[in-house]
Parts: C-alpha cells; sequence; structure tokens
C-alpha cells in the first residue's frame, strides 16, 4: 500500500505543483519519506507504525498544490479524498501526522518525532547549501522573501532555534547541521 500512496502523491504533485515549487516539490517529498524510513528503522518503528508514518510523508506537501498557508490541512483533506478505504482510527493518526510537519508543532510522541525530524533531515546533510538555495528560489519566486540578506536573517535565526528530536537524528545530523549553521555564520 505505501508504494501506491507514494505514487499517487507523486503523480498529484507533478501533475499539479507550481513550477515555482523549487523545494517544496517532488524531490522533497522522495526525501521526506526516505529519511522518515532511515529514522523510523533506526528507532525501531516497524509494521502498522511504519506504515503510517510513510503515508503521511508522501502527503505532507500535497497541499502546496492548492495552497501555501493551510497546505498541511489540505494535504489532509487530499489523503482522505485519494484514500477513503483507510481505517477511521488511520486516518486520525496520519492527520495527526501531516498536521505534526507545521513549523510550530512540538511533537507529541515517537511517531511525530520521526516526521518532523525527517522533513527537516537536510538541515545537518552535506548537500544542504543546494537544497537552501532551492527554498530561497522558491520564496523569492512567489514574493515571501525580498533579499538574500532578509534570507540569510531567517535562515539563521530557524537554524539557532531548530533542534531534533530522535536520537538518530541528534546524532547523526545535529552534528552536520552545527557545521552548516557555522557557515552561514561565517557567510557575509
Amino acid at each position: 500500500m505505501n508504494h501506491h500512496v507514494l505514487n499517487t502523491a507523486l503523480a498529484y504533485l507533478e501533475k499539479n505543483l507550481d513550477p515555482k515549487m523549487l523545494y517544496h516539490n517532488v524531490d522533497h517529498t522522495r526525501d521526506v519519506y526516505e529519511a522518515t524510513k532511515n529514522i523510523a528503522a533506526a528507532e525501531g518503528v516497524t509494521d502498522h507504525d511504519l506504515e503510517l508514518l510513510l503515508m503521511a510523508a508522501a502527503y505532507h506537501d500535497t497541499g502546496f498544490c492548492h495552497t501555501y498557508q493551510g497546505h498541511e490541512e489540505e494535504g489532509v483533506r487530499l489523503f482522505k479524498t485519494h484514500f477513503p478505504q483507510v481505517p477511521l482510527g488511520d486516518l486520525q493518526v496520519i492527520e495527526e501526522l501531516i498536521l505534526a510537519t507545521k513549523v510550530s508543532h512540538i511533537p507529541q510522541n515517537q511517531l511525530e518525532e520521526i516526521i518532523r525530524d525527517a522533513d527537516l533531515d537536510y538541515l545537518g546533510r552535506e548537500d544542504f547549501p543546494v537544497i537552501s538555495e532551492n527554498l530561497y528560489d522558491e520564496l523569492r519566486g512567489l514574493n515571501k522573501i525580498s533579499s538574500k540578506k532578509a534570507w540569510h536573517k531567517v535562515q539563521l535565526n530557524f537554524l539557532k532555534n531548530h533542534h531534533y528530536y530522535t536520537a538518530y537524528s541528534r546524532t547523526h545530523r545535529a552534528p552536520g547541521k552545527a557545521k552548516n549553521l557555522e557557515s552561514i555564520l561565517l557567510t557575509p
């Protein structure tokens, strides 16, 4: 079922996403899906919980096809529309997981911690500069940020205030995130 859900989400994004979405796109969804698998495995999450996590990861940004603000709620609506056969209890968990990807959300359980860390996995990776530039280009293209200087300030504050929740991400991504933060601090 997971591959079907992922393929449905990716096809929906490819068909409906604004080309200006240079960060929140098919590549990001694939990336978060893979990071979710890796973190969940390291954290010992398997079977049904893993299935629910992966379904949420596949749909977590599909709402961007229709709205920027409130895209998480739209992603929940799209999942429920595309997969009405999913049992109500599972739908509720998937909804909570998608909504947990909101930047302001504080995770309430292990599954929410995993999807939050997966969504921002790139912050601690070597491909951070390229992915970060894609986010900047997306925000500029949508007139949500005015300049490179403003972006630099936003990114600096975001990295300073962000922390990973899972042991896996604290071990494998936090050191890289510290290096990425340092490189931003050294940028004129």
